[in-house]
């Protein structure tokens, strides 16, 4: 079972950037935990291009004293997609050992980088998750 360090129902984590939200979230559904990244454009025009590398996130897991679980970057190819306004993309980190946890204290965290365009500097955003794991 999942405890959250601001004992929240949500096991969610937010943060705006500019025009953008992202969201990095764990989900436990009949004993299957999913670990995801979202972003969502939020800006004035009806749709907005993003520059970033293949996967957009790069995903870790690790115990709180340091100890890597698993790790997934994005990928080297720099791809373009289309945002339109208030449609959230979703990245599956895709780890298979979330359900083998032992009980501790985890930090789930997800780190996109990406911008506008060539011309404009690269965003960065890191969104971190403490999980409690209980039996």
């Amino acid at each position: 079972m999942l405890s959250c360090e601001d004992w929240t129902e949500t096991k969610a984590k937010n943060k705006n950037l500019d025009d953008f939200f992202l969201t990095v979230k764990i989900i436990e559904y009949q004993e299957e935990r999913t670990f995801i990244a979202t972003i969502k454009y939020t800006g004035e025009e009806v749709q907005s291009e993003i520059l970033h590398n293949s996967g957009l996130f790069d995903f870790t897991v690790k115990e709180k004293d340091g100890d890597l679980i698993e790790t997934k970057e994005a990928g080297e190819d720099e791809v373009t997609t289309l945002l339109r306004k208030g449609e959230t993309l979703t990245f599956n980190s895709g780890f298979t050992s979330l359900n083998d946890l032992e009980p501790g204290l985890y930090e789930f965290t997800a780190e996109a980088d990406f911008r506008k365009s060539v011309t404009e500097p690269e965003q960065r955003a890191e969104l971190m998750r403490m999980i409690l794991i209980s039996e």
